[in-house]
């Protein structure tokens, strides 16, 4: 029997640890092998778009990330508090995963790879959408509220993730991190490579009469700062929503209700609100429909990582 079967020393034991290892610190583990591992491909796009980073911008993000990190290092195995220890380790990495996200797709706009608008354009046409009328017709019809909604979507993650994590519920807390640090660091270098103007601003629609303020166009300065412009200074005061596809915000927009499911009313409450994102992130983020099934490709392969402990990263 294999049980029976003699072994010797640590190595021989890692299958049988990675075996038992609860799947929560699995994907813990492998949230910050991704954000890890994002470093240096972040460092690599910087360098090759000739930007220097304003540090002083980012220092406030960076300290607060050091603290959380030094808080759930202290109450994880100094003076061991998992309610403590679990959501500062998660907010550590959400925020330190979204700033290296957000240095990907801005320099990598600095790059000029050519724009793929033509394609996804094309991608919904061959769907047989007119996502540039939908885009319209939504904004005409609740696009205030449909803003609210676009804007709330960072809140209601790291709300979520506050919750769960005083909570203690490791597992939906680890798979929450994982797929947000997965996918927004996959998006970011994604477009990076691939960028593109964005649905509405292809069209010519932004700023139409009878459209919210920023529909569709909120980001296009950044964009065109980073794309087009030649100063070299790189700030976080910057940033803003580059990435089109895939879409981010569809993935957050499926985060959230998959964290609180089965939990009652909370989880009714947050797909219906997923369901307003998903509609805002056309009607706001000037996104290609092809964009939300490429953000929904994206949640499902995380999600199958976090679940999976074959898929997940070998500590």
């Amino acid at each position: 029997m294999t049980c029976m079967t003699p072994v010797h020393g640590p190595a021989a034991l890692a299958p049988l640890a990675r075996a038992i290892e609860p799947s929560s610190v699995r994907a813990g583990r492998a949230g910050w092998l991704v954000v890890a591992g994002a470093v240096p491909v972040a460092a690599g796009v910087l360098l090759a778009s000739g930007m220097r980073l304003q540090l002083a911008s980012f220092l406030p993000l960076l300290l607060v990330s050091a603290l959380l990190g030094g808080v759930a290092c202290v109450y994880h195995w100094v003076r061991p508090n998992p309610r403590l220890a679990l959501p500062a380790g998660l907010l550590a990495m959400l925020v330190l995963s979204g700033l290296l996200a957000g240095v990907i797709s801005h320099a990598g706009l600095r790059l000029h790879f050519p724009l793929i608008d033509p394609w996804l354009d094309h991608a919904d046409r061959m769907l047989g959408l007119d996502t540039p009328r939908l885009a319209l017709a939504l904004d005409r019809q609740g696009g205030a509220a449909l803003n609210i909604i676009y804007v709330s979507a960072f809140p209601a993650i790291f709300g979520t993730a506050l919750w769960l994590g005083f909570r203690g519920e490791a597992k939906r807390a680890w798979e929450l991190g994982l797929g947000f640090a997965g996918s927004i660091l996959v998006a970011a270098t994604i477009a990076a490579f691939f960028p593109a103007l964005g649905n509405m601003a292809y069209h010519h629609l932004d700023g139409a009469p009878g459209l919210p303020e920023g529909a569709g166009s909120y980001y296009l300065e950044a964009f065109r700062y980073f794309r087009d412009g030649h100063d070299p200074r790189f700030s976080l005061q910057q940033l803003s929503g580059v990435v089109e596809f895939p879409s981010f915000h569809m993935v957050m927009a499926l985060l959230v209700p998959w964290a609180l499911r089965r939990t009652g009313l909370a989880g009714w409450i947050a797909t219906a609100w997923g369901a307003l994102v998903v509609l805002s992130t056309i009607a706001i983020g000037g996104h290609y429909v092809i964009d939300l099934i490429g953000g929904l490709l994206l949640w499902a392969g995380w999600m199958a990582v976090a679940r999976d402990g074959r898929a997940a990263p070998r500590a």
